[in-house]
C-alpha cells in the first residue's frame, strides 16, 4: 500500500470518527451546547453549528493524521521485518 493510499484511508477513519463524535454531540447535549453559545466569555455569539462543525474538522484532522502516522509505523516495521526497505540514501529515496 503506497503512503497516499494510507494517507486517504486514514482521512476517511477520521472522517468516521468525527461524524460519530459530532452526532453525539448534537444528540446528548443540544440544549447544553445552546446555552453555551448564548454566553460566550468574549461577549461574541457563535452558533451551535459552528460548534459542531468546529468539532467535527479538528476530530477529522487530529484522528486522521494519528492513524495515518500509526499505519506508517506499522508498514515501515513490516517493510523492515521482510527487508524490503532498502537503507541507502540514493535519488529519490524520502527516507
Amino acid at each position: 500500500m503506497t503512503a497516499w493510499n494510507r494517507l486517504e484511508r486514514s482521512m476517511l477513519a477520521g472522517a468516521l470518527t468525527g461524524v460519530a463524535v459530532t452526532l453525539l454531540e448534537a444528540t446528548r447535549g443540544h440544549a447544553a451546547l445552546a446555552a453555551a453559545a448564548r454566553t460566550i466569555a468574549r461577549g461574541g455569539h457563535e452558533s451551535v453549528t459552528r460548534y459542531l462543525g468546529t468539532v467535527f474538522t479538528a476530530t477529522t484532522v487530529i484522528v486522521g493524521l494519528a492513524v495515518f502516522a500509526v499505519a506508517t509505523a506499522a508498514a515501515r516495521r513490516r517493510a523492515r521485518r521482510y527487508g524490503n526497505v532498502s537503507r541507502g540514501g540514493g535519488y529519490g529515496e524520502y527516507w
